[in-house]
């Protein structure tokens, strides 16, 4: 992993006195740590933990971060920001980041502290079962959340597909082990979806099929999981 971006933003965290004193974590994590980042097409993930809910400092250090990954080959900068009372239970204050939450095994193998405190230690260990059955329902929210946004749709049926992966039985969230987790299931249709969500590739279906995709498998899980758990409780 190239430490320069990252040395960068912790000298400008420490060297801007409003961000010395706002910022308590800066934290990267994902493919580009997890060894499975795409040049070109894959988001540099961050997540900035703040000591108080001041969207003025988050704005601050944002800008910040920008200037530290030019010349960076990433799409973007995906820096979600919450407190550090929200981390304490993200999913109860409403922050329910699917990193921090249905992926936080992988969050946490796969995270390094640019500046300030180790954030592990303070996020809560949900129920595996209870949060898979959260997760689905989150996922299903989306169709009517994006109804009119196709992009967003093309999107989560991704999500959707990966969703599909981790709870029948892939060992990790990498790439390529979801695609041959899908390969392995035999789910043709979801490994397409999965592998034009990689690549970014616009497949010109109709939002009918994503809506259809998205309901039809994550009910059939829940449906599943209600027979074997009991019905669906809240954490």
């Amino acid at each position: 992993m190239d430490r320069e971006p990252f040395q960068c933003m912790k000298r400008a965290v420490m060297d801007d006195p409003i961000l010395r004193a706002g910022v308590f974590s800066l934290v990267v994590f994902g493919s580009y740590v997890r060894g499975d980042f795409k040049p070109g097409v894959s988001d540099l993930d961050l997540l900035a933990v703040l000591r108080d809910d001041d969207e003025a400092v988050a704005e601050r250090l944002i800008g910040a971060v920008k200037g530290c990954v030019e010349g960076m080959d990433i799409l973007l900068v995906d820096m979600p920001w919450m407190t550090v009372d929200q981390l304490r239970d993200p999913i109860g204050s409403g922050y329910g980041f699917k990193f921090l939450t249905f992926y936080q095994a992988d969050f946490l193998a796969h995270h390094r502290v640019v500046h300030g405190a180790e954030v592990a230690p303070l996020l809560p260990r949900y129920d595996p079962n209870k949060l898979a059955a959260w997760r689905a329902g989150r996922l299903l929210e989306n169709i009517e959340r994006f109804r009119d946004s196709p992009d967003m749709l093309r999107v989560s049926a991704g999500e959707a597909a990966k969703f599909l992966a981790a709870v029948h039985g892939a060992e990790d969230i990498r790439k390529e082990t979801v695609l041959e987790t899908l390969r392995g299931l035999g789910d043709e249709e979801a490994y397409t979806i999965y592998r034009e969500y990689l690549d970014g590739v616009d497949a010109h279906r109709c939002t009918d099929y994503y809506e259809g995709f998205i309901s039809m498998r994550m009910n059939a899980y829940l449906e599943e999981h209600m027979e074997a758990t009991g019905p669906r409780t809240t954490f």
